[in-house]
């Protein structure tokens, strides 16, 4: 902190009331992770995924929730990326399947991990 004297040309600094470097040193703490969660407690969501919190039914209409650009980015099984041909945020789970020629059961499973991993959201 730096005060002017009173007809004095130049700045004079002035202590703190308080020593700077004890201050310091109590101010660092050391941060612990918390404790474990009870089993009984809700999972936690892992960083990046999104949980599905009701199945993917055939009335389902899946968008993109990325660019179809970036869909080469991600690691796919091919028939994911069969699916995901035709997945245009008006066709339903169903006409998807009828389109794609994947089952109901096998498209179900996977829009719900393409969920999950937030490429997919549904409606």
């Amino acid at each position: 902190m730096a005060a002017v004297r009173e007809g004095a040309s130049e700045l004079v600094t002035v202590r703190p009331p308080f020593d700077p470097q004890e201050f310091a040193r109590q101010s660092e703490r050391v941060t612990l992770p918390p404790p474990p969660k009870a089993p009984s407690e809700a999972p936690e969501l892992v960083s990046g995924t999104m949980e599905v919190f009701w199945p993917v039914e055939p009335t389902t209409i899946p968008s993109l929730a990325v660019a179809r650009d970036d869909l080469e980015w991600f690691e796919l099984p091919p028939l994911c990326r069969k699916l995901l041909e035709h997945v245009d945020g008006t066709a339903t789970v169903a006409s998807i399947c009828e389109r794609s020629g994947v089952s109901e059961t096998d498209a179900a499973d996977l829009f719900e991990e393409l969920v999950r991993e937030g490429i997919v959201s549904t409606r």
